[in-house]
């Protein structure tokens, strides 16, 4: 596996393993109200974070599946960690100024 796969993966797994200490922490731990807002506000970030990166890493997906393989295989390292193996790379984006292929019903225009 390349390192930025490998970085991809372990800060997936950190912000995974962070939900859960947060959420415990915020259940069994805090005490004080003033504790609890705390845990709640740190775990309210890192699931923004983690979902954020989520909806990027779908919004790459859309259509990949009727693009060439040659496009598909441009795809960040990170996002292919997010997807799981055996899934096909996310299309890289097009130069700038350059149409994007209309696609309805898997057929492309």
């Amino acid at each position: 596996m390349r390192p930025a796969r490998w970085a991809a993966y372990a800060g997936t797994r950190f912000l995974e393993l962070a939900l859960i200490v947060f959420g415990i922490r915020f259940t069994f731990v805090a005490s004080d109200p003033s504790a609890k807002l705390s845990y709640l506000a740190t775990w309210d970030l890192v699931a923004f974070i983690y979902l954020s990166i989520g909806v990027v890493v779908l919004r790459r997906l859309r259509g990949e599946r009727n693009l060439p393989v040659e496009l598909a295989e441009h795809a960040p390292a990170w996002s292919r960690v997010l997807r799981g193996p055996g899934r096909p790379a996310a299309p890289a984006a097009p130069p700038a100024g350059a149409p994007r292929p209309l696609v309805r019903a898997g057929r492309p225009r």
